[in-house]
């Protein structure tokens, strides 16, 4: 029981954050975007903080000592939803599916992964000095 509390709490953030951008993207018109942000910066930031909470799970909710191949797959699994989601939106009436989008998703994604990898290892030398 332990180990599927663990499970939910490293795998439940990015789990649901991907439930969400589902159900946005299953809506046939999307609601505005508060801010006056465009649509590929939402589409960065929402990617930035999924592949952050990728690189979490991946990690198993440490944030020092990350591997690059932990921020590589973290990647991955990241870009792979984002094609699954642009993929989605092709079935959904008033929506298609858009590179710039995806685009924007990995941008986002790559940068997130790479603050929270380079912030990792800063941790690693403080604890190791």
């Amino acid at each position: 029981e332990r180990m599927l509390h663990r499970k939910i709490w490293v795998w439940g953030p990015p789990v649901l954050l991907m439930a969400l951008i589902f159900f946005m993207s299953s809506l046939p018109t999307p609601p505005d975007i508060p801010g006056g942000l465009s649509d590929v910066s939402v589409h960065a930031l929402v990617y930035a903080v999924l592949g952050v909470l990728v690189l979490r799970a991946v990690a198993n909710a440490r944030w020092s000592g990350v591997a690059m191949r932990m921020a590589g797959w973290a990647f991955v699994i990241t870009v792979m939803y984002g094609i699954s989601d642009e993929f989605h939106q092709r079935f959904v009436p008033g929506r298609i599916a858009e590179v710039r989008d995806l685009a924007a998703d990995v941008v986002g994604a790559f940068i997130g992964i790479m603050v929270v990898w380079t912030w990792s290892i800063v941790l690693s030398v403080r604890k190791s000095s």
